[in-house]
């Protein structure tokens, strides 16, 4: 077996318990009751192991929510991935990822980082009523629709003005999708965005 379950937590599975799984939760959780998996064996990770590899162990339907942050940029095979976590998530199932902008520089410090992200990147996946701008759907995951798309700005310490002009600007943007599409088209070079945080939901 190529993972390890510490806490016999597949064994137990119970769909109707409303099951959150976090995916590369690092070493802290984000929901506190979260089944969490990770490649590293770090306290707060329930499951060790490879991601699919893991998936692969829960039944259809099973889980109301899926939560990551900042893994999707390391994965491999980015569609094959969602398709299996569509396969787990019950009807009405949410998956809500987070993962840097394709404009923040720290991005590009990480050598283990092999995937960019835009406005429009998680289009190509989910069925989207959101953006005007329409994408090609050679990838699109049948069954899967995009609820929200918001891009993050901030500034790390000790860069607080910074951080108050990038998270007033960030609510400018986010008002409306018309406005996020207007910002990447023609000002992502004069202010970056740290992140985006997507949720999808099975219909």
């Amino acid at each position: 077996m190529s993972f390890i379950d510490k806490n016999n937590i597949l064994e137990k599975l119970d769909s109707s318990k409303n099951i959150i799984v976090e995916l590369g939760c690092g070493p802290k959780k984000h929901y506190e009751d979260s089944i969490s998996i990770d490649l590293l064996d770090y306290p707060s990770v329930d499951i060790i192991g490879d991601l699919m590899e893991v998936l692969k162990q829960f039944p259809s339907d099973s889980v109301k929510q899926f939560y990551s942050a900042h893994l999707f940029e390391h994965l491999d095979d980015i569609p094959l991935v969602l398709k299996e976590l569509k396969r787990v998530l019950l009807p009405n199932g949410v998956i809500e990822i987070k993962v840097p902008h394709f404009s923040n520089s720290f991005f590009y410090s990480d050598p283990t980082h092999t995937k960019f992200f835009g406005l429009y990147t998680f289009s190509y996946f989910f069925d989207d009523q959101i953006f005007f701008r329409k994408v090609p759907s050679y990838e699109r995951i049948e069954g899967m629709k995009l609820e929200s798309v918001n891009l993050i700005f901030r500034s790390y310490r000790p860069h607080y003005i910074s951080h108050i002009i990038r998270r007033f600007f960030g609510m400018i943007i986010n008002f409306h999708p018309v406005l996020q599409e207007i910002y990447e088209e023609s000002f992502v070079n004069f202010i970056s965005c740290y992140e985006i945080h997507v949720t999808a939901k099975k219909i």
